[in-house]
């Protein structure tokens, strides 16, 4: 009994995987990092009883997504502020 669900393309965009693709009038195709509504940017704690690997291995594993999935360079460093940001919530260093 499986049971398969899909996205419909809404205003040249659809959701695919951890992408984002964007579809412009020319036919040229864009990506970025996607992130449903309901994401709520919590990730482990650096305060928290956690090796150090495991926690620096968050911060490498969202800025190597950012950098893989997305295609536009100016998308690439609105994400990746936003990963500095959402890391420095949970305690993070610079």
């Amino acid at each position: 009994n499986i049971k398969f669900t899909y996205e419909q393309e809404e205003n040249g965009q659809i959701p695919f995987l951890d992408a984002l693709i964007t579809r412009n009038e020319k036919g040229e195709i864009k990506a970025k990092v996607y992130q449903k509504k309901t994401h709520t940017n919590q990730y482990l704690s650096y305060e928290s009883h956690h090796p150090v690997h495991q926690k620096l291995g968050v911060a490498t594993t969202l800025l190597q997504r950012a950098n893989t999935i997305t295609s536009n360079p100016d998308d690439i460093t609105v994400k990746e502020e936003n990963i500095c940001s959402t890391l420095s919530t949970c305690h993070y260093p610079a």
